[in-house]
């Protein structure tokens, strides 16, 4: 199964992404974002 792109940052990430834009503020901690390094392979959109 294929991830969508806020998978790929996380899966922290994508609930947080996702949430409705009227819930309430996330906590952030963490390891809720991976890090990202700009020397790898960009990520596909779309």
């Amino acid at each position: 199964m294929m991830q969508t792109v806020q998978q790929q940052f996380g899966d922290a990430f994508a609930a947080i992404f996702n949430a409705d834009a009227n819930s309430e503020p996330a906590n952030v901690a963490a390891g809720d974002i991976v890090p990202i390094s700009f020397t790898a392979e960009p990520v596909p959109i779309g």
